[in-house]
């Protein structure tokens, strides 16, 4: 942002026209950028729902299958676990699209951004309102922008993974045992020794 805000300074003092444009365009780019994060960051929530949902079935299936085969449902849950994975590759090509769209956003814009910068300088050139040493120091300005442009929107992203990383986490976290807690334990028994801690009955070995 320092970096930023100096070569937007730099550029206003040397030409308003072409400040203006890089003030204007770079909150643009972010803003496209973090739109572009939002759906990135929905599609991967839909990705991790869907690898769950298909794990545990698959869990599932593994536990049960030899009751599957008693009761001959193997096709009927064959059905179900290859329906689901055909939703799970038509939500893993979205987010693979969504990801792409992201990077192409991120390697075009800013370059767009240079070749407009350039353009806007080149034509003030030719009207004699900058000269050509102004318009080269313009071009040097620009591509250094790319860099800061890069980082902001590459932190952009990797706050939204971060983010769907951390409700994984936190869905994690606040999981609820199935099963209740049992009986407090009693005294432990000495060694050799059978006991129910429910009835309080124990069984010391003979002799």
């Amino acid at each position: 942002m320092a970096g930023f805000v100096a070569v937007a300074v730099l550029m206003l003092v040397a030409s308003w026209q072409v400040g203006l444009l890089v003030l204007v365009a770079v909150p643009v780019i972010l803003v496209i950028t973090t739109r572009l994060s939002r759906v990135l960051r929905s599609r991967q929530s839909e990705l991790r729902a869907q690898q769950r949902e298909l794990t545990d079935q698959a869990v599932d299936i593994v536990r049960g299958l030899r009751v599957l085969r008693g009761i001959g449902g193997e096709e009927q849950f064959v059905g179900r676990y290859r329906d689901g994975s055909q939703r799970l590759r038509a939500v893993a090509l979205r987010q693979a699209a969504a990801t792409a769209m992201l990077g192409a956003a991120r390697t075009f814009l800013p370059t767009l951004l240079l070749a407009g910068v350039v353009a806007l300088a080149g034509e003030l050139v030719l009207t004699r309102h900058l000269s050509a040493g102004q318009m080269v120091a313009f071009y040097g300005y620009a591509t250094y922008l790319i860099l800061p442009l890069n980082r902001m929107t590459f932190a952009v992203t990797t706050a939204m993974q971060g983010h769907v990383a951390a409700e994984n986490v936190t869905r994690l976290l606040t999981l609820e045992p199935d099963l209740a807690p049992g009986p407090p334990a009693g005294p432990m028994p000495g060694p050799g020794v059978l006991a129910d801690p429910d009835s309080g009955c124990g069984c010391r070995p003979a002799g």
